[in-house]
């Protein structure tokens, strides 16, 4: 029978310290004080993803140059430009697909960063 595994060092492979056993190990104060400690450091930690979050956003551009979209980190449309000339050039119809292409692609680009988003920010908590 063997014991627990030991990493190639010989240190242990969870060194992670038992923050229960030296919480309880603290005076009222020091419990305090830590508590302290660990919640303003979640709170700017949760702050600077919450800016990070803000950060993310696209603009999507017709090909044409005719129509543009900036959207925001959860998809919702920001800005919406579209050139005057417009009904000259295209139907009601056009221009409700062409934003609906658009909108789309933006939503599916907005999608992948969000996740990519996501996937860095579990990383970086770890």
């Amino acid at each position: 029978m063997t014991g627990p595994a030991q990493h190639p060092s010989g240190a242990s492979p969870n060194p992670k310290p038992d923050h229960a056993a030296n919480f309880d190990n603290l005076g009222d104060a020091e419990k305090v004080k830590f508590v302290r400690n660990e919640t303003a450091g979640a709170l700017a930690h949760l702050d600077k993803l919450l800016r990070d979050l803000d950060d993310i956003g696209a603009g999507i551009d017709d090909p044409d140059g005719l129509v543009s979209l900036s959207l925001g980190f959860d998809g919702h449309l920001i800005e919406i430009h579209i050139a005057d000339a417009i009904g000259q050039v295209m139907t009601n119809i056009d221009l409700e697909n062409r934003l609906n292409g658009l909108f789309a692609a933006g939503t599916e680009g907005i999608t992948e960063m969000r996740e990519e988003f996501w996937k860095h920010a579990a990383e970086d908590s770890e």
